[in-house]
């Protein structure tokens, strides 16, 4: 199987293509340059709204929880070292968990290598493989590339030792290096120093988004009824985030950005509300119910955001949220994109007009569209296992100041509508390895939507 589409500052090291096209990647990145020249005149005002997952996204490491940095950087590189199955092999998460691989998607045999078999970071997998992490060799992640210092652990299962990833060892040592320090100011260094299991690339991104603040803060006059340019939006299921929210606070205080600071009353429990029950014949209810979002206090002791509608609104209003997603329901129904953390798309005719009575999204005349935007390691180009749920809204016919928000199929919100302008998985090793790899797949993402945004146009 041929590799290609390789990261040019770490040569070899990482494929994004399975294609034996290696200019695809190019191709297309020259693509969308011209697309910008060719947008300039047509750009539709949008404003983002970034939602960022917590743990693998933009932290590392967890010495509470056991997961020191080590131990997390080659479970990050487990997670995009990808074997060889079986043909026609079932890529659900209990079938690879069976499968005992033994050579690497390159065709080399693991422990026989000859040379370092690229890791891979594409959306599409390449046919008849999965991540070495997603196979019965799981329990050795933590142990991927470093030799195991627990003779129990190397000899309970003779034949079957815990560093597969061993030919990986240079690019740890340096992601181990890279996420020493950071370059981008200062306040950074010592928040680094404070908090080290923060990614670098975290702080690019602040600093790319300050500069977004400053950038319509100077171009526009707003108005009460205005929007923020941006809103950060945390997302997670663990108990990290007001540990982080803190840490974040501590920073915009030093760095001087005010709109990065929050406070409890920006944090929020989400909830998924079933409206109706979905049983089958047999009675068995294991797909989502018809449901609403909402959002609680984190202690859960009023509602706060009664429907997506109120929620956008509130999104609306500020700068910078945190929400705890609903772990229990995505469990509950199995680890189901469609129950997962909810992302939100307007339709194309929406605005953001925040004095409506009811809706953020009822005027006639196109406005600024709200670009939703996810970061999450765990989102997943299969129909059945991923993180985050994408929820369409539709306005009411005929047309009132009420909308609704519908599930997307899995099959549909992994496709090319959603996938890179909603969603963007985050393969960690990326912007361990490249600082800037958040702010490029932003920016790639905002040119992807204005293409949307203009074949609809052309439509209607």
């Amino acid at each position: 199987m041929s590799a290609s589409s390789t990261n040019n500052n770490y040569d070899g090291w990482i494929s994004r293509t399975f294609s034996s096209d290696s200019t695809q990647q190019a191709t297309s990145n020259t693509h969308l340059e011209d697309n910008k020249e060719r947008m300039s005149d047509k750009i539709r005002p949008t404003r983002l709204v970034l939602h960022l997952d917590i743990n693998e996204t933009i932290l590392l490491g967890d010495d509470a929880g056991g997961d020191s940095t080590s131990d997390s950087i080659q479970k990050m590189l487990a997670k995009s070292a990808f074997c060889q199955v079986p043909s026609n092999t079932d890529l659900d998460w209990d079938n690879t968990q069976q499968l005992e691989p033994t050579h690497w998607w390159d065709d080399q045999k693991i422990g026989q290598e000859t040379s370092m078999p690229p890791l891979y970071t594409g959306w599409e997998w390449p046919p008849n493989t999965c991540p070495y992490y997603r196979t019965k060799f799981q329990k050795y992640s933590k142990e991927f590339v470093s030799e195991s210092t627990e003779e129990e652990a190397v000899t309970k299962e003779p034949g079957h030792q815990p560093h597969h990833g061993k030919i990986y060892k240079p690019i740890w040592e340096e992601c181990q290096r890279l996420l020493s320090s950071v370059d981008t100011s200062p306040a950074a260094q010592a928040s680094m120093r404070r908090h080290p299991h923060l990614l670098p690339a975290f702080y690019h991104i602040l600093d790319y988004l300050q500069g977004l603040q400053q950038s319509a803060t100077t171009t526009a006059t707003a108005s009460a009824s205005t929007p923020p340019p941006v809103t950060l939006v945390f997302r997670t299921f663990g108990t990290d985030i007001q540990e982080v929210v803190q840490w974040v606070t501590e920073y915009a205080k030093e760095q001087d950005y005010p709109w990065l600071q929050i406070g409890p009353s920006q944090l929020f429990q989400g909830r998924w509300k079933e409206l109706e029950e979905n049983n089958d014949s047999n009675g068995n209810n294991d797909k989502p119910n018809t449901a609403i979002y909402q959002l609680w206090d984190l202690a859960e002791t009023h509602v706060v955001a009664k429907d997506e509608d109120e929620i956008l609104k509130l999104l609306n209003s500020g700068t910078i949220f945190g929400i705890r997603d609903d772990y229990n329901y995505w469990k509950k129904y199995k680890w189901l994109p469609t129950a997962g953390k909810p992302v939100w798309i307007p339709t194309t005719a929406a605005t953001t007009t925040a004095s409506s009575s009811s809706s953020n999204y009822v005027e006639e005349e196109p406005g600024v569209f709200c670009h939703h935007l996810l970061f999450d390691d765990n989102i997943h180009n299969l129909p059945d296992d991923g993180i985050a749920c994408i929820r369409q809204q539709q306005q009411e016919q005929p047309a009132t100041d009420s909308t609704k928000f519908t599930t997307v199929d899995a099959s549909i919100m992994h496709g090319g509508e959603y996938q890179g302008i909603h969603l963007k998985r985050v393969p960690t090793v990326e912007p361990v390895l490249n600082p800037k790899w958040y702010i490029e797949q932003i920016e790639h993402s905002r040119v992807l939507l204005q293409e949307k945004l203009m074949k609809q146009v052309a439509k209607d």
